[in-house]
């Protein structure tokens, strides 16, 4: 099956992420990109969430804006623990899973033409922590009525970083590209830098190497092996959390001591000079 990959590196200014909800008065603030189909609007795409609605028993809130070449957009979405669904056709839809790993795919519907909705296929290529935020770098499986167009990197909380919120139909090629600012409820504002779109970004075809690791299920330590070498690792917790850390280990095989770790699913990052790649590490009772 071929993908098409896009690898970016997130790089944010001094303003650290913390874990503030998002609520009214959320906006997301994206580069236009590097064509403007409308003369009269600035280089910028913003969208807001304007207000909150209840569907069932379920709190939705509503967005309105700008992005891609849907101007008026509304959507109507909900943020629950580690996903974020939209709400369209009488019917809540799964856009965003954080809950994913390496390896794991999941259909991403979203509405088209005359009460229909198009379908896409994300594939997790890799998922890594900034600020104590996960991020998965994402491409697209290609299938016979897929749609191609969505990719790139998707931070937690904060959707696509390299486009906008949703898939947006019908698509225009204005190539919105990069979330350059969040501003929160609190009106406090993360700015993402300005460079290159936005967000500092190389598109390159990633080459991940197998890891193994043994037992996995454990109930004591893991066992890592790469064929080449691991600089460092970080252990993180199911939720974001750093637990533990170590550099300068230049080895192809290591050992995690989980012993004294409670029964749960923990995230490892293994770093080296050529790659940077986290697996899903889980402790039995």
């Amino acid at each position: 099956m071929k993908r098409f990959y896009i690898l970016l590196i997130l790089s944010i200014s001094s303003t650290v992420i913390k874990s503030q909800d998002v609520g009214i008065g959320s906006k997301w603030i994206y580069n236009q990109g590097w064509f403007l189909p409308f003369p009269n609007q600035d280089d910028k795409r913003v969208i807001e969430i304007v207000s909150d609605t209840l569907i069932g028993d379920e709190q939705y809130f509503v967005l309105k804006g700008d992005c891609e070449c849907s101007l008026d957009l509304e959507l109507i979405l909900r943020w629950n623990e580690d996903k974020i669904i939209q709400y369209f056709n009488d019917s809540a839809h799964t856009i965003y899973d954080f809950s994913l790993v390496k390896g794991e795919t999941y259909e991403v519907n979203f509405p088209s033409s005359n009460g229909a909705y198009e379908t896409t296929i994300v594939v997790i290529d890799s998922i890594g922590f900034y600020n104590d935020k996960k991020v998965q770098h994402i491409s697209i499986a290609e299938k016979e009525g897929s749609y191609m167009d969505w990719h790139g990197v998707f931070l937690e909380k904060f959707g696509s970083v390299n486009w906008c919120m949703t898939p947006q139909f019908p698509l225009c090629e204005n190539g919105t590209s990069g979330l350059c600012e969040y501003i929160t409820p609190q009106n406090d504002t993360i700015k993402f830098n300005e460079y290159n779109n936005c967000i500092v970004n190389s598109i390159i075809e990633p080459i991940f190497e197998k890891i193994a690791v043994s037992p996995n299920p454990t109930y004591d330590n893991w066992t890592l092996e790469k064929s080449t070498s691991i600089k460092e690792y970080k252990l993180y917790s199911f939720n974001g959390k750093l637990i533990r850390s170590k550099n300068n280990l230049n080895s192809q095989k290591i050992i995690i001591d989980g012993t004294s770790l409670s029964g749960s699913i923990y995230f490892i990052e293994l770093i080296g000079d050529k790659f940077r790649e986290s697996i899903k590490l889980i402790k039995m009772k």
